[in-house]
């Protein structure tokens, strides 16, 4: 009709007569992050096992694998035998939970700056090592952004023929020091953000998750 508005209502509340009305609502708050975060960790404890000599054995070690921001590419992983130098293994092998073939399995470590001697080992125990890599360049494992992916490290085990030694006491892990450089083979977890295509850096001991890779934790810590 021509005449002007008065009074205004604000989120349904009108002290008098209002013909304005005014709903507010809270934004969405976004973070963006240049790259997501990997966190790699001990599934379960397994207890002491037999490995029977030229035949594939049961889970030697189990990992847990979870991504946040993004969906994470796991390109490299580094095992190493503790207590000695895991003559009786011909190579290790990754399988998902219920998987029917191995996802990957080790090779030679080339010119990679692999852990050398095994300061960590038990006492009594050899501090001689052996590192097992894994090499993977067409996304065998591939960790979903959000998810946990559970992996089963199996070992081959060499014939008698092939050098395997009765008796011989092996226990695989991960090295987990702070580090992580393509180029030098340095690191036992390397990977890269899938939609970012950003490579993941060495966890810097801070609390804040800006792109790396943590092993054995599942924060963000030191």
């Amino acid at each position: 009709d021509g005449s002007s508005l008065s009074g205004l209502k604000l989120n349904g509340t009108c002290a008098t007569t209002c013909d304005i009305t005014v709903t507010t609502a809270d934004s969405t708050v976004w973070y963006f992050k240049p790259q997501g975060d990997l966190f790699v960790t001990r599934d379960s404890v397994i207890g002491p096992r037999q490995l029977l000599a030229g035949t594939l054995s049961e889970s030697v070690l189990k990992l847990k694998f979870h991504s946040e921001y993004e969906d994470i590419d796991v390109t490299d992983l580094v095992l190493n035998s503790t207590g000695g130098t895991a003559a009786s293994l011909d190579s290790l092998e990754l399988w998902l939970d219920g998987g029917t073939t191995a996802l990957a399995t080790s090779g030679g470590c080339g010119s990679a700056d692999v852990l050398a001697d095994n300061n960590g080992a038990p006492a009594g125990a050899g501090t001689g090592t052996t590192a097992f890599c894994f090499t993977m360049d067409t996304k065998q494992l591939v960790i979903p952004r959000g998810s946990d992916v559970r992996v089963n490290v199996r070992s081959r085990v060499k014939t008698d023929v092939q050098g395997a030694v009765s008796a011989n006491v092996i226990s695989i892990f991960i090295d987990d020091t702070r580090a992580s450089n393509d180029a030098t083979g340095t690191g036992s977890v390397r990977a890269r953000g899938v939609a970012s295509s950003n490579t993941l850096g060495k966890n810097d001991g801070d609390t804040v998750a800006e792109g790396e890779v943590f092993i054995g934790r599942t924060v963000a810590t030191a």
